[in-house]
């Protein structure tokens, strides 16, 4: 790999995992986690929130060996989480049945996925530009060009780690890179599934993007 490498590890379900597998994959997680994942209500986002930690994990233990834990992550005063003194980001998204998790040791990161569905539009004339929502309403697919832009913004805001103290009109998109006050980000697009938009927000430019895609059953190969 590159000086400069970005890995996106992903995975799919459209189905409730087994028990005994999701009762492995708990057991790989902080106590204090596993009652945050099971206050929702829905099984399948209890089960993309587990699956997140489990790609996690898998990419820890590539950087920092077997040893590599989820206790070690605490989080920032906006509620970002990471690990001291590792020099590792990473960030986390779901949507529909589909989890990735980003993660590097080149700057920082974020990313954001979402599965293009019918929404009313207008109801989100108020996070984007003037120039964003024109855009949008004058596309061929305007649903499609919403979703990227907003997978764009998302990726910002999680990269940036301030979270929802940044308006996300204040993202302001100009096609590859989005500008936050004084920071610079440069946008990815990723390329996970029809109907799904993704986009990876990173401070570096033209880093290796390395998409790898896992077995939701195999994440930790507890099946061999």
């Amino acid at each position: 790999m590159s000086e400069f490498t970005i890995q996106i590890l992903h995975t799919h379900f459209d189905s409730m995992l087994a028990e005994h597998v999701m009762a492995h994959y708990f057991s790989q997680v902080p106590l204090n986690c596993q009652a945050v994942i099971n206050r929702y209500v829905r099984w399948q986002d209890r089960q993309s929130v587990l699956l997140g930690k489990m790609l996690l994990l898998k990419a820890l233990r590539q950087y920092m060996g077997q040893a590599a834990s989820l206790e070690t992550i605490s989080r920032t005063a906006y509620g970002r989480p990471f690990i001291a003194d590792c020099g590792i980001d990473f960030n986390i998204s779901h949507s529909g049945g589909h989890v990735v998790c980003a993660i590097t040791e080149s700057g920082r990161v974020g990313i954001d996925i979402e599965t293009i569905r019918s929404i009313e539009l207008s109801d989100f004339k108020t996070f984007l530009t003037s120039k964003e929502w024109n855009a949008i309403c004058n596309a061929e697919h305007p649903g499609d060009m919403f979703f990227s832009c907003w997978t764009k913004k998302e990726s910002v805001m999680k990269a940036d780690g301030k979270g929802l103290s940044i308006p996300l009109h204040q993202i302001v998109i100009e096609e590859n890179t989005a500008s936050v006050d004084t920071s610079l980000w440069f946008l990815y697009e990723i390329i996970i599934a029809p109907h799904v938009k993704c986009h990876l927000a990173s401070d570096t430019a033209c880093p290796e993007i390395v998409l790898k895609k896992f077995d939701c059953y195999q994440l930790l190969e507890v099946l061999k």
